[in-house]
Formats: C-alpha cells, structure tokens, sequence
C-alpha cells in the first residue's frame, strides 16, 4: 500500500504528528508512507525511518500560482498513492487530494469539505492535545496506538557540528543549560529571561542563548539587562534546526517558552522546563519521556487565546518570577 500523510505547518505540530507514521508503518505490512509538510518543517523528518518520501507545499509562496497547483497535483497522482491521512483540516489540501485521484482520503469531516472525505471523521467535541487530535484519525480506520511521544532523528554529521562548535567556543564539562528566548508569537515570548540568565551565571552554570536569526532582535531589547555577558554564549541564528536539536542533546537544562524548540528539547529526550502563558499545556504541551515541567498560571482569561494586544499586559506570563524557574532547574540539575 502507498500511503500519503498531508501534514501540518509549524514545528511543534510537526513533532506532534511524528508517531503518526511509526503507527502507520507497523500497522500496514510492506507499506510506504510519504509525507507532504511545509517548507519549514521538512528538516524535522529528514531521518525519519519511518517516512520514505518528503514533499514540500507551501500555498502562499510556492504552489500560490494556479500552474504551480496544477504541477503539484500531477506531482502527487504520478504516486498513484491508495490513501491520504489528512492531518490538517484544509479544505484546499483534501481537495488537491480528491483531484490527484488518491481513493481513500480520510480526515476530519468539517463542515466545508466532507463531501470530498471517503473517511469522514467527526471532530472531538472538546480540547484534547494536538498529538491526540492526530492520532484518532488513525484510531477512527482502526490503527492501534502504542506510543504518544514526539520523535526526531539526527545523524552524527549534526553532531559532530556541535561538538566542533564547543570546541570553538571552549565549552568544557559542566552544568550546561540553554534558553531559548524566541518563539513564533510575540505574547508567547516570556519577560524576564534576561534575570533567569543572571541567576543561573551566578551559580556557575553555563548558559547558551538559542533561537532563530530573526529572535536576534528580542535578544537585543534584553540583553542590556544581563548583567554577566561575557558569560553568556550567544547561539541564535548559528544552528539548524537538526543542529539545535544535536545541541540541545548535550544540555543538561532547556527552558523556553511553548515553541518549536522547546519541542525538539522533549523529542530528544533532554530535561526540558516550558513556560506557558496564551496556550494551554494541556493542548500544546511536551509529549517527551524526559523531565519535563511546565510553568502556567490561571490568571482568568480564555485560553489559548489569540489576541495580538493583551489588554491585561501578559499578565499570565509575568506571574511566572524568574525564581520560581531558576529553583526548577536546580532541582533538575541535582
């Protein structure tokens, strides 16, 4: 059987979705399970054994054009693929699905595009966890589930880059913690990571900022608040995200708040702290077997929410001090 997997946009979904095609493969002897993603997400399943082929989709840049749709849907029925696990709930991707020809196309039945499902399956009627929500798509055809983690596999070409680039820096053994200081959304970004680095550099840990190029700026309205930066080692923009992850492999601490990152932490296995504040750990949480502990505060509002100005000036996310999280990581360190 050949089957495909319409995936998801962000980086923390796609890890989510990872046992999605461990689960597929064991279930269905002999099959090949392919996957489409974004452009961005696509290093995410790179080595991912159980996934044989990846296929980019991006509608706003990429495959914007009506030729470049019309490419992509010849791109996907020369596949002649039996079945489409739709994880997103696009009206676009199921029909770009039911036009490539593909028989069976099962996802959640939303009220727009149901009639172009073989396999119409009915939303949850209330919030579960993202990685659960993909996985009933896979209960509904009867797929048993035998794990709820998040994967990610790297190769020793990624960590052979991290460890050339201690050698660089002079990291040597020690307690080695990193914070990552972006995320995706501004009211996700925690205040007060410049006084956590300052209580964690005067404990002699060894603090590695990380983050993607374009976090550079909020790290630059913080950093004048740290008062040891000659101390800290400033990482953002210098990894990818394979390089992150092999990075984050060697901490003893990650702390972040709900990211991409913070999710590549937990799929490595590495003690990770999350601080939550307009998304719920209950649906965006680390699915991870290491220590994992996550920091959110009730403070009364409608979570998650999605506002861009919050009318209460995060309070949800100032409530959370940066002693509170300095003392988790020294009960994880010890």
């Amino acid at each position: 059987m050949r089957i495909l997997v319409f995936g998801v946009n962000w980086l923390g979904d796609t890890l989510f979705s990872t046992p999605v095609f461990r689960c597929l493969k064991k279930h269905f002897a002999n099959s090949t399970v392919d996957c489409i993603t974004h452009p961005r997400c696509k290093e995410l399943l790179l080595y991912n054994p159980f996934i044989r082929k990846i296929i980019e989709f991006d509608e706003r840049s990429i495959h914007k054009s009506f030729l470049k749709r019309i490419k992509f849907i010849k791109e996907i029925k020369d596949e002649q693929y039996d079945m489409v696990i739709l994880l997103h709930r696009s009206f676009t991707r199921a029909f770009l699905c039911y036009l490539a020809g593909i028989k069976e196309r099962i996802g959640y039945a939303t009220t727009k595009r149901k009639l172009l499902l073989t396999h119409k399956i009915t939303p949850p009627s209330y919030s579960i966890h993202r990685q659960d929500y993909y996985l009933k798509i896979l209960e509904e055809i009867g797929v048993k589930i035998e794990m709820r983690k998040s994967e990610l596999f790297i190769s020793d070409k990624e960590r052979l880059y991290v460890q050339k680039l201690f050698e660089m820096l002079k990291i040597k053994d020690g307690k080695l913690v990193a914070v990552n200081v972006g995320s995706n959304w501004e009211l996700k970004r925690w205040p007060y990571f410049a006084e956590l680095v300052n209580l964690l550099v005067e404990k002699e840990i060894t603090v590695l900022i990380t983050g993607a190029h374009k976090e550079l700026n909020f790290f630059n309205r913080i950093k004048d608040k740290i008062r040891y930066k000659e101390k800290v080692l400033n990482l953002i923009g210098k990894t990818s995200l394979l390089q992150l992850a092999a990075l984050y492999e060697k901490m003893d601490c990650v702390i972040s708040s709900d990211s991409g990152p913070l999710h590549i932490a937990g799929a490595m296995n590495t003690n990770i702290i999350g601080i939550y504040g307009p998304t719920h750990p209950k649906i965006t949480g680390p699915r991870t077997t290491s220590n994992c502990f996550i920091f959110f505060e009730d403070v009364g509002c409608k979570v998650p929410c999605y506002i861009k100005r919050c009318p209460r000036h995060l309070l949800c996310l100032k409530t959370i001090k940066p002693y509170q999280v300095f003392q988790k990581v020294l009960e994880f360190l010890e």
